[in-house]
């Protein structure tokens, strides 16, 4: 289900990311050589 996206990010030279979502794998994104480095809370999960 990620195909399209990253085959795009991969032609705009994406290779590696941070992620604004909740931790989870994401294997399928390896066989397109980019990886998730990191993480990232979003601004309405810190303010509490």
């Amino acid at each position: 289900t990620y195909g399209t996206g990253a085959q795009i990010l991969r032609a705009l030279g994406v290779r590696r990311m941070r992620v604004l979502s909740a931790p989870k794998q994401m294997h399928a994104l390896s066989g397109f050589g980019l990886a998730v480095v990191e993480y990232v809370s979003s601004p309405d999960e810190n303010s509490e």
